[in-house]
Parts: structure tokens; C-alpha cells; sequence
């Protein structure tokens, strides 16, 4: 009965609640601990699916309690990993679960929930906590362990996301189209990052046509599980469903009325939205007190490359009242926030920094023209070597020219440079 459980679990299915009821109940009254702790580690997992995150927490912090107590670390490992889906990655709590897991599922050969999967979670973390240069390097090392149909749909579906997030429409809609990663993908909740990327996509490239159809993609996908990442997927939804041309009253109906009226946060998750809705249907006031809302508690609730653009929008909500001064703080916030997350968020906050200081000076530094011409020549995919071929000088010249870059522009690696001129389509020397 445990074990039809947590098939019925993995798979979704309602069902596996009251199989693992069963199974608790019998081994209850058999004595047998070992088999109760496994049931009910089937039933707290399910209930992520459909229950309060508060309620999932504590039933899998309390099973995770049990399988300490008997010793079980293969139990204990199920009951770590599950549990994480529900913590803020980057929190104290989820760093101390994470050396648990790799420690314990290392002592009992659980491979599976090891050293690999808490890779997984390193790359979450990084993302959570805005260090974009983090999140690649730790998915990379991910990838090369992967088996390689997981690897194709979560690492790519992450790719396209990371593509988004830089600004890179062309190679993120490329990764979209390639025939093996559209046959292995669901369009379920499992790839709603996924969906959420397609918007994103969508919003950068003011593509209102794929954006329409990328919402209705979002609006009529699977039930969103009430975790940590719950209320991040939502405003990014929302945002760029504004981007996109969507109104804020179909948000509303077909979104927050519609897709999340079953929600167990749903509450929680439209008031997280109403200030991006507020300041779209012109209501500044409205806007700054529900952004300041949401913001007061970002650090606990959402990744920080989101809450640097949910301040960008607090700054336009504060100048729309004519308050300049604090729309300056919001956009020093945004900063903050994204100093080590490049791409077009941190182009906006800028933007936004540089119209209410009215200069257009960056806080990141200025190109020189030679340097301007090395990034766009960078964007190519030239190494150092034949940048100098290509310019006349010398490697080392080539090499000190790109140093200064990603010392001016607050980059980590040619990567970023390379998406930082191709969203401002730098022109490439013949």
C-alpha cells in the first residue's frame, strides 16, 4: 500500500492519499514503524500537491523527524528532498537541508537524491539569491552529471529561462524549436518555469501574437502546487502578461479569478499582483502601498531578480504620484538587488535610475568605442585570439580590453558580455 502510494504520488494522482492512509493504518497496527514512516512520507509528499505550504512543511518536517529517529536514510533522504521544494533555496534552513541530504543519501548509496540532486538545488539557490553567474556555473556542472533525457527537459527548459532572463530571444526561441526537446516535454505543472521562460521571451521581444498565445499556455495549464516558488512564477506571469499587451481586467478574470481560484495561497498570491495591476490600470496609489507590501516580505517570498523589478515598478509608481525622491530609493533597491544579475531587469533599473538622476551615465561605467567594438565582436563567439587578429593588436591587448569590460559593465564572464551587446544590438565590424 506505501509503495502504490508514492507511484500514485509521483504520478499525481489524488489517490495516493488515501493509499497511504491505508498503509499507515495498517502498519500502525502491526507495529511496524519502518513502514509507517515510509506511508507517511507518501502522504506528506502529497499533500504538496494540493494542501497549504505551511501544512505540507510541517507534515515533512515532522516525517523527515521520524526517519532520523529509526535511522532510515533512504526515507530521510525522500523526506529532505521533498521538503526543499517548499523552502526559500537561498534561507539558512534550506543551506543545513541541503548538506543533510548530500551527507545522508551519500551514507545509504541513495545516489539518485546525492550529491547530483543537491546540485540542483545549489543551482536554485544561486538563482534565488540573484547570482546569475552562480546559477550557470552550478547547472553546467549539473548538466555533465544528468542522465540525458532529464537533462534535456529540465536543463533546457532552465536554459530558455536563463536566455529570457538575458535578453537573448533568438536563442531562446531556437532552444524552444529543436524537435527532441519538443517530444520530451509535457506541458504540465512540472515545466511551468518553463511556460513562465515563453512569456518572458515574449515580454523582451514585444512580441504581442506569441505572448497571446504563451498566456493562454499559462492560464489553462495544470493546477500551480502551493510552494516557495508559487508566488515568484505568479508576478513574473503577471508582469509579463502586462508586457504583452494583455489587460490587467483578463489578468484578473482568466489568471487570479480563473487558473488560481483553487489555490490554497491564492490570496496571498493575487496580492502580490495587485500592485503590478494597480500601476498598470493607472491607480499609482493603490500601486505603491500593494508593491511595498510585497516587497516588505521579498526576501522570505521571492527570488531577488524578481523583487529588483518589482522595485523598478514601485519607482514608476512613486514618480507617477510625484514623489521623486522615493522613486530614486526604489531604483537604488533595484540595483541592489540586481548588481549580480545581468540582463534586461538590470537594463530597466537603470534606465529607470538614469531618468530620475537625468543623466545617462550608468552607475556600471561607460564603454570606450574600442571596447564597444570588443563586445560586439565577443557576441560573434570570437575568442581573444582572434579578436586581436581581427582588430590588429596583440592577445594581450584583446585580453586587457575584455577585463575592463566586465570590470565596467559588472559582468563574470564573456557569456554575459556576449548577451549584454545583443540586447543592445552593439553593431559587429565588418
Amino acid at each position: 500500500e506505501a509503495a502504490v502510494a508514492q507511484l500514485l504520488m509521483l504520478a499525481g494522482d489524488d489517490d495516493s492519499i488515501a493509499w497511504a492512509e491505508r498503509a499507515i493504518a495498517h502498519a500502525e497496527a502491526a507495529g511496524d514503524k519502518q513502514i509507517l514512516v515510509q506511508a507517511r512520507v507518501e502522504w506528506a509528499s502529497a499533500q504538496t500537491h494540493r494542501a497549504q505550504l505551511r501544512l505540507s512543511l510541517a507534515a515533512l518536517r515532522d516525517v523527515a523527524q521520524d526517519a532520523r529517529a529509526i535511522g532510515d536514510g533512504v526515507l530521510l533522504s525522500r523526506a529532505l528532498n521533498n521538503t526543499l521544494t517548499l523552502l526559500a533555496p537561498h534561507n539558512a534552513e534550506s543551506r543545513a537541508m541541503r548538506d543533510e541530504l548530500r551527507t545522508t543519501a551519500a551514507a545509504s548509496g541513495f545516489d539518485k537524491l546525492g550529491h547530483v540532486n543537491v546540485m540542483w538545488w545549489d543551482a536554485l539557490a544561486a538563482q534565488a539569491s540573484g547570482d546569475l553567474n552562480a546559477f550557470r556555473r552550478t547547472l553546467d556542472e549539473w548538466v555533465s552529471w544528468m542522465p540525458a533525457k532529464k537533462q534535456l527537459v529540465e536543463y533546457q527548459a532552465t536554459a530558455v529561462a536563463l536566455a529570457a532572463e538575458e535578453g537573448r530571444v533568438a536563442d531562446g526561441r531556437a532552444l524552444l524549436r529543436e524537435d527532441a526537446f519538443r517530444a520530451a516535454c509535457t506541458w504540465d505543472s512540472s515545466v511551468v518555469e518553463l511556460t513562465i521562460a515563453r512569456l518572458n521571451l515574449d515580454a523582451v521581444a514585444q512580441d504581442s501574437r506569441q505572448g497571446r498565445i504563451d498566456f493562454e499556455l499559462f492560464v489553462e495549464s495544470a493546477p500551480l502546487s502551493d510552494d516557495w516558488f508559487a508566488r515568484g512564477i505568479v508576478v513574473q506571469a503577471v508582469a509579463s502578461s502586462l508586457d504583452v499587451g494583455i489587460s490587467a481586467a483578463e489578468i484578473r478574470a482568466r489568471m487570479l479569478d480563473g487558473f488560481l481560484a483553487d489555490h490554497p495561497a491564492r490570496t496571498e498570491l493575487a496580492d502580490a499582483a495587485e500592485g503590478l495591476l494597480a500601476l498598470a490600470g493607472g491607480d499609482a496609489a493603490r500601486a505603491v502601498e500593494m508593491l511595498r507590501a510585497t516587497l516588505a516580505s521579498a526576501r522570505e517570498h521571492l527570488p531577488r531578480f524578481v523583487e529588483g523589478s518589482l522595485h523598478v515598478s514601485l519607482a514608476s509608481a512613486l514618480l507617477a504620484q510625484g514623489d521623486r525622491e522615493g522613486a530614486v530609493v526604489a531604483a537604488h533597491a533595484a540595483l541592489d538587488a540586481l548588481r549580480s544579475w545581468p540582463g534586461w531587469r538590470r537594463d530597466r533599473a537603470e534606465a529607470m535610475l538614469g531618468r530620475l538622476e537625468g543623466t545617462a551615465a550608468r552607475p556600471i561605467g561607460d564603454l570606450t568605442a574600442r571596447e564597444t567594438e570588443v563586445a560586439g565582436l565577443i557576441a560573434t563567439g570570437l575568442t581573444n585570439a582572434r579578436l586581436a587578429e581581427q582588430l590588429y593588436i596583440s592577445p594581450k591587448t584583446a585580453a586587457v580590453h575584455v577585463s575592463n569590460i566586465l570590470a565596467k559593465l559588472g559582468l563574470s564572464s564573456r557569456t554575459e558580455i556576449a548577451a549584454w551587446s545583443i540586447r543592445r544590438e552593439l553593431p559587429t565590424p565588418a
